[in-house]
């Protein structure tokens, strides 16, 4: 009755005798949780999940309070939850399990089973009382990844059989690159992201603003709902991409930031996308949003761009088969150094190239930084000069001494050329060719200083361009084509299959998975004693049988005419259900035809069966048939399958 929030918990709880015990049944909301969405997503930087461990902490709590308000004593618990009840019932039976004494039980009093469990535990151990049930084409299970550090804590059950998808390169083409198993894309996928996105970087940058957008769109009503996908999927879009100086505007920073993953350029996007927001702020759509909302929107922009961006940069530069350290073994990897980071390195390369050009040309020293202003930022800025100040000095040094050493002078220049030369041509499996003609010969070199040059600048090339060749061999080719790609391997296979990963999910999915492939829940019905009739009045004891295809196990009750009946008034037997209804119970009841119903935990079975009495007066022992009209009206029986049959006149006059 009340509505979820950011920090609530849904659950049923409820208890019954059961063989002299108290069974406590608990079952967690795992589906149509609203705002609730938006706790999966709080994690923490250490321990277990914190979303899911504080609604864990909630439901011990109400489980403590209610077995005190009950007083119940000595009792079992059985606990579920499917998805996000999944893994809050998953961390609540491990503190259940680390503190009994606490719910006043043993290990073997606890039993729980959860469905499509995401991880969320820190501790990895496995408990025997606790048993994840989860479709292996599940994406979600896969969440919070191994690779962060996060288990499950029970016996895995893994149903379904192998499914593949069709994995996908480039967001915009989105062409189909080859199929694979949909739990190996998983692995690899989530094994790809720990890799790449720390929790403590998750939880400074991402942890609050996702956690308050879903709570946002979720607190809302399904009219306002609409509204605000409206205004992004509407209102935005049209102001981004159909206007063409907006668009242009947005490309070129979009380009820029792929270029290097600078918090600079990062903050200049944000700033225009910012803009934009602000620019359809009274839109029809737009003024569903509170003044708060609002805010929260704006001020999320950032903190999403700055940490999805990097891996959208990434995934443009994945290749499937290469792998992600070998295939920038010679590619650039400025996009994922720091401004300040970036500004280092380039003031020591372009300080080193410029101290040491002006030696060996003999110019002025002149330790002045080339670069006064830049896209970077000013962390860039103060690093560059920084850093070229300190590194001209040592490249006007080592040119002046190769100024004296023609050898090493040569040695150095054939190094500049030889390894990346060498490992580009065995990369590409061109033919072995080292270019050796790179060189050059000087105006200031004379001829006896460009003889000793050039023989150690041919051997040294010669040296390094065989090295790089063979590196350059064995890694996996990559193509010119490769690089026209915008690749995005896992983002575009995620948005492509986007519908058919989700179906995996559903809970009807897996619960239509379950039933097809376990026969224990294959569909079972009446196999002997339909339509019986029963005579009470012949002094013998009487009783009636019937057997059907289900497990005993899963019978819950069994109803005579809507009424429960009594354990003491029936017998069981395996077989798979072998029902006997007692002579003393059969007596009880009046004559005339009676509804029985074997109510199982899944399936209801259901037959009719006729209690008469022989008239005393009629002595008679073989009574002439009475033939019943299939179109009679005033008769119960055709309607009950019972036409046509010819039945004793006495109890014709009785049904009447």
């Amino acid at each position: 009755n009340e509505k979820p929030t950011l920090d609530s918990l849904g659950m049923l709880i409820g208890h019954k005798k059961a063989n002299g015990r108290d069974l406590i049944a608990v079952a967690i909301r795992g589906s149509k949780y609203g705002s609730e969405w938006g706790n999966n997503f709080i994690v923490g930087e250490d321990g277990d999940a914190k979303g899911f461990s504080k609604s864990s902490a909630k439901a011990a709590a109400r489980i403590r309070g209610y077995i005190d308000t009950y007083g119940l004593d000595d009792p079992k618990i059985w606990i579920t939850g499917y998805s996000r009840a999944g893994a809050v019932a998953d961390l609540l039976s491990v503190y259940m399990n680390e503190n009994p004494t606490e719910f006043d039980i043993a290990s073997d009093d606890l039993y729980v089973y959860t469905f499509e469990t995401p991880a969320a535990s820190a501790d990895d151990t496995v408990y025997d009382n606790i048993y994840i049930i989860k479709n292996r084409n599940d994406l979600i299970p896969f969440v919070y990844p191994e690779g962060l550090g996060f288990h499950t804590n029970g016996r895995i059950i893994e149903m379904g059989e192998s499914r593949s998808i069709m994995t996908y390169i480039g967001l915009l083409e989105q062409e189909a690159y080859e199929e694979t198993d949909m739990k190996e894309f998983y692995q690899e996928l989530f094994s790809w992201l720990s890799d790449r996105l720390s929790r403590k970087v998750y939880c400074e940058y991402l942890e609050g603003p996702v956690s308050r957008l879903l709570d946002l769109y979720f607190s809302k009503s399904d009219d306002d709902r609409e509204a605000l996908l409206k205004f992004f999927t509407e209102d935005v879009r049209s102001a981004l991409l159909n206007n063409d100086e907006n668009k242009n505007i947005l490309i070129g920073k979009a380009f820029t930031v792929m270029g290097h993953n600078s918090d600079y350029l990062y903050e200049d996007l944000s700033s225009f996308i910012a803009s934009i927001l602000d620019s359809v702020r009274d839109s029809e759509n737009g003024s569903t949003i509170t003044a708060e909302e609002y805010q929260t929107i704006r001020s999320s922009v950032y903190p999403l761009l700055r940490v999805l961006g990097p891996l959208v940069i990434d995934d443009s530069n994945y290749f499937t088969g290469i792998d992600y350290n070998d295939y920038y073994t010679y590619e650039a990897e400025d996009y994922s150094l720091t401004d300040e980071e970036m500004g280092e390195k380039y003031g020591k390369d372009s300080g080193f190239f410029y101290g040491y050009d002006a030696a060996v040309h003999e110019y002025d020293y002149d330790d002045t930084p080339d670069q006064d202003e830049s896209e970077y930022g000013p962390d860039y800025l103060k690093a560059y000069r920084e850093s070229y100040v300190s590194a001209y000095a040592e490249g006007n040094v080592l040119g002046i001494e190769h100024l004296a050493d023609p050898e090493a002078k040569g040695k150095y220049d054939a190094a500049k050329y030889a390894y990346y030369s060498g490992y580009d041509a065995g990369n590409h499996h061109e033919e072995y060719s080292p270019d050796i003609d790179y060189y050059y010969q000087e105006d200031w070199m004379s001829d006896e200083y460009f003889a000793a040059y050039e023989q150690a600048y041919i051997e040294e090339y010669e040296r390094l361009y065989a090295l790089g060749y063979e590196e350059g061999q064995s890694i996996p080719e990559e193509t010119e084509e490769d690089r026209e790609y915008l690749n995005m391997y896992h983002l575009a296979t995620l948005i492509k299959n986007v519908k058919d990963i989700m179906q995996m999910h559903y809970p009807q999915n897996n619960l239509e998975l379950i039933q097809k492939l376990d026969s224990y829940y294959a569909p079972y019905e009446l196999t002997e004693g339909a339509d019986q009739t029963i005579d009470i009045s012949d002094g013998k004891e009487d009783e009636l049988t019937v057997k059907t295809g289900g497990h005993l196990e899963k019978l819950v009750k069994v109803q005579v005419d809507d009424q429960d009946l009594k354990i003491s008034d029936y017998e069981l037997r395996n077989g798979s259900t072998i029902l006997t209804l007692k002579d003393r119970y059969l007596k009880t009841l009046a004559t005339g035809t009676h509804t029985m119903k074997l109510i199982y935990i899944d399936n209801v079975i259901q037959t009719q069966f006729i209690i008469y009495k022989q008239n005393p007066t009629d002595k008679s022992v073989n009574p002439v048939p009475y033939s019943i009209p299939v179109t009679g009206v005033d008769h119960c029986l055709p309607c009950h399958g019972f036409g046509k049959k010819l039945i004793k006149d006495p109890v014709l006059k009785r049904l009447e």
